[in-house]
This record gives C-alpha cells, sequence and structure tokens, in this order.
C-alpha cells in the first residue's frame, strides 16, 4: 500500500515557552537597581526628617534657655566665671541681692541650670542640645557687666558621609548684670519727674 501526501503525519513546531538565562539576568538586574534606588530615597526621607524633628526640639529648648538666661543675668548682681575644667563645676555663678545663687553647669552638649539657696539646690533644669558646644563668656572688659552664652549648632543640612560633620552655626545670647535695678530706678526717676512737673504746674497761679 502506498502512502500518499495526504496520509503523512504533518510535523509539529515546537512552540517556546520559556526565558533564556539571559532575559532573567537582565531582569533582576533591573529589579535590583530600582529597588536600590527606592530604599536610597526612602532613607534621605527618613533622614530629613529625623533632622528637621530634631531641629525643632532644639530650636525650642534654645528658645526655652535664652529666656531663662537673659531672666537670671539681669536679676542678679554678679555674675563669677569659671573655666568648667571640672564636670561638677560650675561655668558661671550669679547672685541675687537675696542671697540665691543661680549657677549654669556646662557638661559637653547638657547645660544644667541649679537655684542654691543656702548651700541647698532648691531647683533645678536640664537643657540637653544634641551636637551643639556651650560656652559662657563675658565683655571684653573684666568690669563689663555684659555675660554671655553662646551656643554653636548644627544647621539642618545633609551630607553625603555619616561620619561628616555638619557645619556648625553659632547663636549668641547677650545680658547685662542689674538690669532690672536699672530700669526700676529709671521708672522711679521718672516717676518723679512726672510728679514734680505736675506740682509745679498745680502750684503756678
Amino acid at each position: 500500500m502506498m502512502v500518499t501526501a495526504i496520509d503523512r503525519v504533518p510535523v509539529r513546531k515546537h512552540t517556546r515557552r520559556g526565558v533564556s538565562l539571559i532575559e532573567m539576568v537582565v531582569v533582576i538586574s533591573m529589579l535590583t537597581v530600582v529597588i536600590g534606588l527606592v530604599g536610597m530615597t526612602f532613607h534621605l526621607l527618613m533622614r530629613s526628617e529625623k533632622l528637621v524633628s530634631q531641629s525643632f526640639v532644639t530650636e525650642r529648648t534654645i528658645s526655652r534657655l535664652a529666656i531663662q538666661f537673659r531672666d537670671d543675668v539681669h536679676q542678679s548682681e554678679t555674675g563669677v566665671l569659671s573655666n568648667g575644667s571640672e564636670s561638677d563645676e560650675p561655668a558661671l555663678t550669679l547672685a541675687t541681692g537675696s542671697g540665691i545663687q543661680i549657677r549654669y553647669l556646662i557638661n559637653s552638649d547638657r547645660l544644667a541650670r541649679l537655684v542654691v539657696t543656702h548651700d541647698q539646690i532648691t531647683a533645678r533644669d536640664d537643657f540637653r542640645l544634641p551636637d551643639c558646644q556651650i560656652s559662657v563668656s563675658s565683655g571684653e572688659d573684666r568690669e563689663s557687666s555684659l555675660r554671655r552664652l553662646e551656643i554653636k549648632r548644627p544647621g539642618a543640612v545633609l551630607v553625603k558621609n555619616h561620619q561628616e560633620a555638619a557645619p556648625l552655626k553659632a547663636l549668641k545670647i547677650d545680658a547685662h548684670l542689674k538690669r532690672n535695678d536699672r530700669q526700676a530706678s529709671a521708672t522711679t526717676d521718672i516717676s518723679s519727674k512726672s510728679t514734680t512737673e505736675t506740682s509745679s504746674l498745680e502750684n503756678q497761679p
């Protein structure tokens, strides 16, 4: 029996159902790059949020410290500075007319404010300023009533290297001793002058 062309079994063409090794390597490489970029972006966003939050807290602490420092110096009669080489040695000791001492202790990026009455600590405030440098100084003249609290704080700037320190910005808080007394004296003088002028006007015919 002869086999005709019609009776021949058609040859099946094998279709490609998989991927080659090169295609898998390309896809994996692309995914690795995308995941790396996403991770880097997320890390930068987290660092930015942390820096902004820390900067906000530091600014609030500095604002509270500046108000307290000025009030303490203005109501004090003397302000003795020391090098503060010892951890328990105050960098600044203020003395009021009522026998109360206010001591400022600086330890690295921490500042403690102690209110001492009759050699007893009656109040304590702690101010923590991360990554800041704190110092206390006076005017150029030793007899100057100026007392200065200087705080060098890092700016909210991202640096490429984590070990690289951010640039510092200096903030100077100035206050003068006995300012409250001088203001009170000036107010009294103005009141006395006004009273005298009023009396002279009343005595005029």
